[in-house]
């Protein structure tokens, strides 16, 4: 960099900042839901600690026949239910944006008429 007349050298290390900080684990939980045939729920799979914590969904994947949309927040899935069909099954992760969970967490969702 240049500062009046002088040459100044910058230079940032990071380990300076980070004091050998260790980052705890994130982990994702598993759970359950019910949603009617033909609608749709809001699902928050975090934690209220989580929630209010920089913690969010980092992906999420469905094997079922509904359709699963990750919110603008990646706090919550909305989940709209097939018209007909069995249990869907969701798997998330979480990242603190930092670490990601190793293992996705699986929600079942069943359908009620």
């Amino acid at each position: 960099e240049r500062v009046g007349i002088e040459n100044v050298t910058a230079e940032v290390v990071l380990s300076n900042f980070l004091n050998d900080a260790t980052y705890g684990t994130v982990v994702a939980s598993a759970g359950t839901a019910t949603c009617t045939l033909g609608g749709s729920i809001k699902i928050y799979p975090l934690t209220e600690s989580q929630t209010l914590s920089n913690i969010t969904i980092s992906e999420i994947t469905s094997s079922g026949s509904g359709t699963t949309v990750l919110a603008g927040d990646s706090k919550s899935i909305k989940y709209l239910a097939p018209s007909t069909g069995t249990s869907d099954t969701i798997s998330y992760k979480v990242t603190d944006g930092v670490t990601t969970s190793s293992s996705a967490a699986n929600i079942v969702i069943t359908p009620t008429p």
